[in-house]
């Protein structure tokens, strides 16, 4: 007998959201950067640098740079390669730099004014920082005299909607930049953002916090709404949840095991955008195409993937294969049909569609052949084991073996680290961890000490038996994954009530807190929420706030640090089971396990100097003598 499936998940729509149409930013943005363009002077040409991040930014909200026939811009990327070759700069054309503000990239841009200065006649630099300029940079500028030299402007991108429920800040490094760094930016940008979302969409009537950072977050807001003289005027939002993400560390490195979830941690995406190192997706595309680069919001992909996205792999795999049969079928159906009117019946499909949806399955199924193929690899099966023992509160006797196996192997470091850090979260430390990270440094190499040191700064990595600190909610795993029902041994995956679906009996933690709150708030759960030793607050009127609920409750869910696929997967659950609420998230960025260890790996010594910059510049005009 066939698993029976649940549903096909369909993308909200507008209409699921009442007045809110957040898409109506990406159109903003849009507009904005053809008037910052036209600000330069009617060029022909426009050449535009921008580091990695930024300019796949500017490419996803500008479509690809589609802004007119008239204007033609040319883009590079901020890279050694393209920073060493030789522009040419005619007709008064200025360079233009659409950059974060950080350190590394005015120095990069001071290189190329002195490298121009002379060769191009440049006289100065435009400079746009996204989403602003900020105190340390405009202090290094001054440390350096350079704001003669520098035109500079802000392009205030903050709010980017990646779909009608999900909308991130791209603030990529800003795990480490608040955890690591204690550097609290990033939060004055989400106070100004979530300002912004009050006055297109109405006021926030009520807060709930958990975590240190969100009451940092909540004061930040009060005062800007009072500087900006935000009230009930502009319309009023049901409720809001800000989630501190060091209340729970472990979901972004937990496997995926929704299709959106493995999606990203096998290809990434990127403002919506995958990029194929694979050609895998060949047999996707129709005879004669080439496989692309594309996107998962736009063009005949959409027709099937926001179905399955959600989904469990399992589901995922049982409603690919039967639309796959469905399909078929038709145009089986199609070549076989003799008589008139079975004929005239078959007119009535849309064959058109059939076949740009046949497109669209197909490529689900090869990401999903792949996602499988990679899966039931032995290595990445063991790791999955380990994994499940963790999180269950149990160390697994063959673990340190395995560490022992991937190091003597030299595999992914990330994954190993993974796996470490999970064990520390869970077991409150790591056995015979000084020899582990020996061993990584005599394998990986030196410079993964910074990785290390990083790691164990914000103490997600430690000797089992320290007393140093206490880890993950109050320190003890075990009682907190039983007080709040994380673990449910008796999964039903077809049972969508359970907000375990997407991680396959395993519950988030902040899934778990949305779940208390549609099911009456937090007061029924504030003594379980002053032992996990976290901050936290909800409104004192409680209860007559859920009375006065209507038929559309919007709530804006703030995630500090990130969300992964897998949350959001499960936010899009809860929404299809309770109709009284309508979900919006809104992050700082998105997260997976590559991305949430690889903010920590920064080495300093690889960062460009200014007297490096100075140094080729001199070096190039005496090799010239």
């Amino acid at each position: 007998m066939e698993q029976e499936f649940p549903f096909p998940l369909d993308v909200p729509t507008i209409e699921d959201y009442g007045e809110i149409d957040v898409m109506i930013l990406k159109s903003y943005y849009l507009d904005s950067f053809k008037k910052l363009l036209n600000s330069f002077g009617k060029q022909n040409k426009y050449k535009i640098f921008a580091d990695s991040q930024t300019l796949k930014l500017l490419t996803y909200l500008t479509s690809d740079f589609q802004i007119g026939d008239k204007k033609k811009i040319e883009r590079y990327e901020l890279s050694p390669e393209n920073l060493n070759k030789t522009f040419n700069f005619k007709n008064n054309e200025i360079p233009i730099f659409f950059i974060r503000p950080l350190i590394k990239y005015i120095d990069i841009g001071l290189n190329f004014f002195i490298k121009y200065k002379e060769r191009a006649n440049l006289s100065y630099l435009e400079i746009v920082f996204i989403p602003g300029i900020n105190y340390e940079i405009t202090q290094h500028l001054r440390n350096l005299s350079l704001t003669e030299n520098f035109h500079i402007q802000n392009f205030c991108i903050d709010l980017i909607p990646l779909d009608n429920d999900l909308i991130t800040l791209s603030q990529n490094d800003c795990l480490r930049e608040l955890f690591l760094d204690n550097n609290n930016t990033v939060l004055n940008y989400f106070a100004e953002s979530i300002i912004k979302l009050e006055s297109c969409f109405g006021k926030i009537e009520s807060y709930y916090l958990i975590g240190e950072k969100s009451k940092s977050l909540k004061k930040l807001i009060e005062k800007n709404e009072e500087e900006d003289g935000i009230n009930s005027n502009y319309g009023k939002i049901f409720s809001s949840i800000i989630i501190d993400r060091s209340c729970d560390y472990i979901t972004p490195l937990c496997t995926n095991y929704t299709f959106e979830g493995a999606f990203d941690e096998y290809f990434g995406i990127t403002y919506n955008k995958v990029n194929s190192k694979e050609n895998l997706l060949k047999e996707g595309f129709r005879k004669g195409q080439e496989p692309q680069n594309f996107i998962i919001n736009e063009g005949p992909f959409t027709l099937f993937y926001p179905q399955i996205r959600s989904m469990h792999l399992i589901h995922a795999n049982i409603y690919i294969d039967r639309k796959l049969k469905y399909i078929y079928s038709i145009m089986q159906k199609g070549k076989n049909l003799n008589e008139i009117s079975g004929l005239k019946e078959f007119q009535k499909i849309n064959l058109k569609l059939i076949f740009r949806e046949k497109d669209s399955v197909n490529m689900c199924f090869n990401i999903a052949n792949f996602i499988d193929k990679q899966r039931k690899n032995f290595k990445e099966l063991s790791s999955i084991e380990k994994e499940q023992f963790l999180l269950v509160g149990q160390l697994p006797s063959s673990l340190h073996e395995i560490y022992d196996e991937m190091i003597a192997e030299k595999k992914d470091l990330y994954e190993i680290l993974r796996l470490m850090i999970l064990e520390n979260f869970t077991q409150d430390g790591i056995l015979n961890y000084k020899e582990l990270k020996r061993d990584i440094i005599n394998v990986y190499g030196f410079d993964k000490i910074f990785l290390l040191n990083n790691l164990e700064k914000i103490k997600w990595l430690k000797e089992k038996g320290s007393s140093l600190f206490r880890n993950f909610i109050g320190g003890n795993y075990s009682s907190i994954i039983n007080k709040f029902h994380l673990i449910n041994e008796n999964f039903d995956f077809n049972n969508l009530n359970d907000c375990s679906y997407t991680l396959g009996g395993f519950c988030p933690f902040t899934l778990k807190l949305i779940e208390y709150f549609i099911n009456g708030g937090w007061k029924n759960i504030n003594e379980l929420l002053k032992n996990t030793g976290f901050y936290y607050d909800f409104p004192k009127n409680e209860n007559e706030l859920f009375m006065n609920k209507n038929d559309k409750n919007i709530i804006f869910v703030f995630f500090i640090g990130g969300v992964t696929y897998t949350e959001i997967s499960g936010i899009r659950y809860l929404n299809m089971i309770n109709k009284n609420y309508k979900f919006i998230i809104v992050t700082t960025n998105i997260l997976n396990q590559k991305n949430t260890i690889s903010q920590f790996d920064k080495n300093i010594n690889k960062i460009f100097t200014i007297k490096k910059f100075c140094q080729d510049y001199e070096n190039e005009k005496n090799n010239k003598k």
